[in-house]
């Protein structure tokens, strides 16, 4: 647990960013990360074509993570996600034909698969009732029998340890 708070306190303090660690909500980076791998992410410095990017589209709540395909500017690049078959150009702000460096959070360099599934479980309002219920309803070893099944990976198990419970 130390180690991990460590290593968590090392990503904020070195990234340059306000939000490092972020989870892949979505399959359009498959098959390089699955919806529910756990990204870290630095500062954008010198992203090169092919660097994969979180960035922000005004008006939308959830951040992009999607991979350079080129830069149309200097510090202005267009984006599209793995498992697309077209660019970004729809996702974009009407007349934007790019991303640029204010609207870039960082360039993924870590991603950890099947780590950001707790985080999407719990950001839904099922996921948040859900866990009221376990807090609620369960008893401490019910929570520590769960919680080892997540850290260990073992959703599935997690899941049904609590339906079942």
């Amino acid at each position: 647990m130390l180690g991990t708070l460590v290593f968590l306190a090392l990503v904020v303090i070195t990234s340059g960013t306000s939000q490092p660690v972020l989870a892949v909500i979505s399959g359009s980076m498959e098959p390089e990360m699955y919806r529910g791998t756990l990204i870290a992410i630095h500062n954008w410095t010198d992203p090169r074509d092919g660097d994969i990017v979180v960035f922000d589209v005004d008006g939308r709540t959830e951040p992009i993570v999607h991979r350079i395909t080129h830069h149309v500017k200097a510090d202005c690049v267009r984006t599209k996600g793995d498992n697309n078959l077209v660019d970004d150009l729809f996702l974009y702000n009407r007349g934007q034909t790019c991303v640029d460096r204010a609207h870039i959070r960082g360039v993924v360099w870590l991603n950890v698969p099947f780590l950001g599934w707790p985080a999407i479980l719990v950001s839904g309002t099922v996921g948040k009732l859900a866990m009221s219920a376990l807090v609620l309803f369960s008893s401490r070893s019910d929570v520590r029998a769960i919680y080892a099944l997540i850290k260990k990976g073992e959703l599935k198990k997690a899941l049904v340890y609590f339906i079942w419970m």
